[in-house]
């Protein structure tokens, strides 16, 4: 067997990505109103990432809406529909450029007033 059919035996893949994916417990869903909801970082940005940022993608389907690409605290989604329910993720950066550095968190699960 070649090495990468055993490294797909192991589950191991390669990222194409210089970070890992921000975990669950790196941030959370802040302010929340009729067409926008924020994802807030509750540390600081790992070394050698400039920014985040969040996405809203609909639970019952629909486009994906980006927010702000920031360095802040909070990375605001808007225009988003009231009374949906979305899954936000969100993403290191490489600042202005909004280069994506690392993968998609996991889905939190929030619902515009």
């Amino acid at each position: 067997m070649g090495k990468f059919a055993t490294y797909q035996k192991r589950g191991t893949s390669y990222s194409q990505f210089s970070f890992a994916a921000p975990q669950v417990g790196d941030w959370s869903i802040g302010t929340i109103t009729a067409s926008s909801i924020a994802a807030n970082r509750t540390f600081g940005l790992p070394p050698g990432v400039a920014a985040f940022q969040a996405r809203a993608i609909p639970t019952a389907g629909g486009a994906t809406t980006l927010g702000n690409n920031t360095a802040s605290t909070a990375s605001t989604v808007s225009g988003l529909a009231g009374a949906t329910q979305y899954n936000i993720q969100i993403r290191y950066t490489g600042g202005s450029s909004s280069q994506p550095l690392s993968d998609w968190s996991d889905v939190k699960t929030a619902t515009t007033s």
